[in-house]
Formats: structure tokens, C-alpha cells, sequence
């Protein structure tokens, strides 16, 4: 009754359902006929997604191979080819077809004089429900003719023309925003590559892109911040010890195994990376590295147990060291402590008040900006990650270090508000804790999820 031919073909009764290959110059235009109204629109669409449309495609075949479920996408795939059939015409003679063939209906005659091309045949009364059964057949072996084959190049045009409208929504954004015609492709390719690279959506997922678009419509630099961890190792499950380096090191962990921590400087590399995309496409930058120090009194508080009390002040000298490091070895950016940082721009007693007024919260249950809910679930991870790296960690220990960690991403804001334009944070996914950066005041900040650090390899 019907088969599959190749890409986009059905054969239907000797007919052929046949729709333009998605790699077409027709698909496209078609495809930017339904989502740009204005010339002047698709012509920026065109011009972005012609040298690009094959590797669209490609990203979009990935996607489809790793379905599980077509069939769960088949009802869609066969409404898809219906309406193809009848946006080409082919429905219609098809069900004429099937009418003229089938001598059991009434006004198979009445189909044949149509089929011919007589003009305005009288349409008997019978013609309506015999139209209707017919299209009933039609539909039943079309829907038998769509298999995996079928279903896959479905998805693969969903997904593509997705892809497309998604990065008309884009252009759109930058338009209302009042870019003109070359900052708006400026901003497609760089939107373009930066997905490439991202991990994680943000919170607003438009956050990151309204400060490319200012920075475009304003030709000023964008303000970058990355937010840096200590490099703290445990030796042996009972010390401390902050790495005053880059380099990749290794240190014995409890139970007699190792724990591998991979050299820094990639980190670094990515962040040059990261501005070298925005710079190739017309946006310009400026780097600022923010390492954490206060980490280090709220991981290790004066009453804590679990390592040598001289270490943790040993630590802070190795901090300092390791500042002096990366200033050396990346001068092409900014780089503070967080204490330096908010000395240097006199917001040390704001932070604190904020911090203070946090922590009260949290250790009352959480509070306004920090929920109980949320709260435990930062103390069982915190517990769990420390419990493998310490052999005396504490439930006590874990809910102390959450509550002042929360307290510091979330007052992080104090940070945020004191550029001149909102700055842009690239960091590493975090999980739910990415929401609580700068939570304080979610306006303060745009953030941009990427892979920049390597993980830490334990060896057992």
C-alpha cells in the first residue's frame, strides 16, 4: 500500500507525499516565512543561517539519535505528512483516487469527471460521505506507511525549525532592544557560539544576552566576573593544606587513597576563550577573577576539630601566595581576594551587615531569602562531600559551613551592584545552588553556565 522511498518521500497508492529536502534553500525560506514577517528580518536570518544550516542540521541529528521513544512522537510525524499532503494538493486527488477506483461508491464517476478535469461536475448527495470515508482510507495507509524512518526525519525538521525560531527570537530581542541590522548578526554569532559552550541555563535564561545586547547597542566593554574557589586539599583526611599554585598536585586521602587535583591553568585558558569569542564578533571585555577567601573561616571556624589549628593560619599566608600567582602568571585580568575586593571599593561593611543579617536567618530556619528546605539540602551535600575527604566530620560542622557559604553566594550582590553596567559571571554550574548566586538581588547579575574547571579525580 505505501512505503518509504527516501528522505522526506512516501508512496501512497502510487502517489508520492513528498516535502523539500530540510537542507534546501525551500525548507529554509519557508521555515522564515512562518517566523519573520518583514524582508528586512529575514533577510538578517538568511544571511546568519545559510552558511550555518548544514551544521544545524547536524547538531539536530545528534539530538533526534538519542531519542528512545519514537513512538512516542508518531501521532505528531503522521499529522505532519497529512498536512503535507494537502498543503501540496496531493491529499485531495488522492481521496478523488481512491473514490474513482472504488466502484462501491456511489459517485466513483462523479471523482473520475473531476480527476479528468471537467469543469463543475454536479456533485451527487452521496459525494460528501463517500469524500469522507475516502479521506478516512487515505488517512489509515498514510499512518501505516509512517515508521522510524519517518518519525526521525520529523523530529529532525521539528528540532531544526525549533532551532531556527529560537534564534529569531534572538534577533528579535536585539531588535526591540534597538540594535540595527549588523549589531543584530553581530549578536546571533555570538549567542551562536556561546551555545556551543554552555552547560546549564540561566535564571532568566535572557540574563546574559540583554547584557551582550547593551554592550553592542552602548560600544561599551562587558564586565566580566568569575567567582574562584581556595585550593584546599586534606592530606590524609586530618589536615590542610591550600595549594599556592596552578599546577596539578596530588595528596593522600582517608582510608589510604589519593586525591588527584588537575592543573588550574585551564580555567583560565576557557575564561581567555570566553572573551576571545565575544571579541571575534564585535564585543569587547574586561576580566575580573574574585578568589573566595572567606571560605576559609567558614569551613574551618577556631572551634573545629578535624584539622590543626596552626594549618588554618598557615593557610591564609598560602592564599596570599597563591593571589600572587595568578597575577603573575594572567596580568590580562583583574584579581582580588574577596576581602581585597571589598575593602578596595569600601563595601566591606555593607557586605558584613548583609552577610550578619543572613546567617540570622538562616540559623533561625532559613528566613526570607534562604528556605529550610533549601538550607538542608546545602548541609546533607556539604556533609556527604566533606564526610568522604575528613574522617571526623561533623552534621554539626556541615549546617555551620552551609548557613555562612549560602550567606556569602547570596550576599555576593553587594559585589554585583558596584560595577558601572551589570557585570557578567561565568562560572561552572553548580546545581540548585546556581539560583543563589547573588540571590540577594537577582538584577544585580547575568550568569553564564560553561565548563572551566576540571574535576578532581579520586583515586582509591
Amino acid at each position: 500500500m505505501g512505503g518509504y522511498l527516501g528522505k522526506n518521500m512516501i508512496n501512497l497508492f502510487g502517489t508520492i507525499i513528498e516535502a523539500p529536502t530540510i537542507s534546501s534553500s525551500i525548507f529554509l525560506e519557508l521555515t522564515l516565512e512562518s517566523v519573520a514577517k518583514r524582508n528586512d528580518e529575514r533577510n538578517i536570518l538568511r544571511d546568519f543561517l545559510t552558511p550555518r544550516l548544514e551544521e544545524i542540521i547536524s547538531q539536530s541529528q545528534v539530538e533526534v539519535s538519542s531519542f528512545s521513544d519514537l513512538d512516542a512522537s508518531r501521532p505528531q510525524a503522521i499529522e505532519f505528512y497529512v498536512a503535507q499532503a494537502k498543503f501540496s494538493g496531493v491529499f485531495e486527488n488522492l481521496v478523488l483516487k481512491v473514490i474513482s477506483q472504488d466502484k462501491t461508491f456511489a459517485s466513483s464517476s462523479t471523482a473520475s469527471q473531476i480527476l479528468s478535469g471537467q469543469k463543475s461536475p454536479q456533485l451527487p448527495s452521496t459525494f460528501p460521505g463517500d469524500h469522507k470515508k475516502a479521506e478516512a482510507i487515505i488517512f489509515g495507509s498514510l499512518s501505516s506507511s509512517v515508521g522510524a524512518k519517518e518519525i526521525n526525519e520529523f523530529l529532525l525538521r521539528k528540532i531544526v525549525k525549533q532551532r531556527i525560531q529560537d534564534i529569531a527570537k534572538d534577533m528579535f530581542l536585539g531588535i526591540n532592544r534597538g540594535l540595527n541590522a549588523a549589531e543584530s548578526v553581530s549578536l546571533l554569532n555570538v549567542l551562536y557560539d556561546l551555545d556551543k559552550i554552555k552547560t546549564a541555563d540561566a535564571v532568566p535564561q535572557s540574563g546574559y544576552k540583554e547584557v551582550i545586547i547593551n554592550s553592542l547597542k552602548n560600544h561599551q566593554p562587558i564586565p566580566i566576573v568569575h567567582i574562584k574557589s581556595i585550593r584546599f586539599t586534606y592530606p590524609g583526611g586530618n589536615h590542610l593544606q591550600v595549594i599556592e599554585n596552578t599546577q596539578p598536585t596530588t595528596q593522600p586521602s582517608v582510608g589510604g587513597g589519593h586525591r588527584c587535583y588537575p592543573s588550574e591553568d585551564i580555567i583560565f585558558t576557557r575564561l581567555s576563550h570566553f572573551r576571545d569569542t565575544l571579541k571575534r564578533h564585535g564585543v569587547e571585555s574586561e576580566l575580573t577573577v574574585i578568589v573566595s577567601d572567606h571560605d576559609l573561616s567558614y569551613c574551618f571556624p577556631e572551634n573545629q576539630k578535624i584539622v590543626p589549628p596552626e594549618e588554618v593560619y598557615n593557610a591564609t599566608d598560602s592564599v596570599r601566595a597563591y593571589l600572587d600567582i595568578i597575577r603573575h602568571q594572567f596580568p590580562n585580568q583583574k584579581t582580588f581576594s574577596l576581602t581585597e575586593f571589598l575593602e578596595y571599593n569600601s563595601l566591606d561593611q555593607k557586605y558584613s551587615q548583609t552577610f550578619d543579617n543572613l546567617v540570622f536567618q538562616g540559623e533561625g530556619g532559613g528566613g526570607q531569602h534562604l528556605t529550610e528546605k533549601v538550607l538542608e539540602m546545602r548541609v546533607n551535600g556539604q556533609y556527604e562531600h566533606y564526610s568522604e575527604m575528613f574522617g571526623n566530620y561533623t552534621r554539626d560542622l556541615a549546617r555551620y559551613t552551609a548557613i555562612r557559604q549560602i550567606a556569602n553566594v547570596l550576599a555576593l550582590s553587594v559585589v554585583f551592584e558596584s560595577f558601572s553596567s551589570t557585570p557578567l559571571l561565568v562560572i561552572d554550574t553548580r546545581g540548585f545552588e546556581d539560583r543563589l548566586i547573588g540571590g540577594l538581588n537577582p538584577k544585580s547579575v547575568a550568569k553564564f553556565f560553561t565548563k572551566l574547571k576540571d574535576p578532581v579525580e579520586v583515586i582509591k
